[in-house]
C-alpha cells in the first residue's frame, strides 16, 4: 500500500468506533432521529481539543507524561496543566495522536492515565518505519466529575531517546461527553 493511503484504514477504523458508539449509547437508527433527551445535539457536556507545539523527548523503556500547551478550544475550562479534569459527570470519548521521529525498533504506547495510574493503553508496532510513526486511538472513559482526571503518557522501547513532534497536526488530545 502507497504511503499516500496507508492512514486509511486508521481512519476508517475511528470513523466506525465512533458511529459505534453513538449507536451504542444512543440507540441511534437514523441521522435524523432525535437523541434520547430531546437536545438534538450529540454531545451533551464538555468538549476539549488541545496539542503540542514543541518537540519533547520520550526516554527508552519511561513512561513520561505528554504536555499539552495549547488549547485550540475547552468548552467547560476542564483542561489544565496536562489533564482533563470533567466536571460533569459521565462517559467520555477521549482521543489522541502521537506522531514519533526517528522510528526504528519495536513498539510505541499511547497510555490513558486516570487518576495519575495506567487505565488504557494502545500499542503501535513500529519495526520497519523509519522517519516518522503515529500512535493514535480512542477510549470510552467513565468519570466521577469530582476528582477523576485524564492525562496522556508516551511510552516506547526502541533502545534509545525518541522525540514526540509538536505540531497541531501531530500531537494531540482531545475528549467529548458522549453520555451520562
Amino acid at each position: 500500500m502507497s504511503k499516500r493511503f496507508s492512514k486509511i484504514p486508521v481512519v476508517l477504523s475511528v470513523l466506525i468506533t465512533v458511529f459505534a458508539v453513538v449507536y451504542v449509547v444512543y440507540g441511534w437508527t437514523s441521522p435524523t432521529q432525535t437523541p434520547p433527551g430531546g437536545s438534538g445535539s450529540l454531545y451533551n457536556g464538555p468538549v476539549f481539543s488541545v496539542y503540542k507545539s514543541a518537540n519533547q523527548s520520550v526516554a527508552n523503556t519511561t513512561d513520561t507524561l505528554i504536555t499539552f500547551d495549547t488549547e485550540e478550544f475547552d468548552t467547560n475550562n476542564n483542561f489544565a496543566s496536562n489533564r482533563f479534569t470533567p466536571t460533569v459527570a459521565g462517559k467520555y470519548l477521549l482521543t489522541a495522536e502521537l506522531e514519533l521521529l526517528p522510528v526504528g525498533g519495536n513498539q510505541a504506547f499511547i497510555r490513558f492515565y486516570k487518576n495519575g495510574g495506567g487505565y488504557k493503553r494502545i500499542t503501535a508496532d513500529i519495526n520497519g518505519n523509519s522517519g516518522r510513526a503515529g500512535v493514535h486511538g480512542a477510549v470510552i472513559v467513565d468519570a466521577n466529575g469530582s476528582s477523576d482526571y485524564f492525562e496522556v503518557y508516551a511510552y516506547q522501547n526502541t533502545g534509545s531517546t525518541m522525540t514526540v513532534e509538536g505540531s497541531s497536526i501531530a500531537t494531540w488530545f482531545a475528549g467529548a461527553k458522549i453520555s451520562n
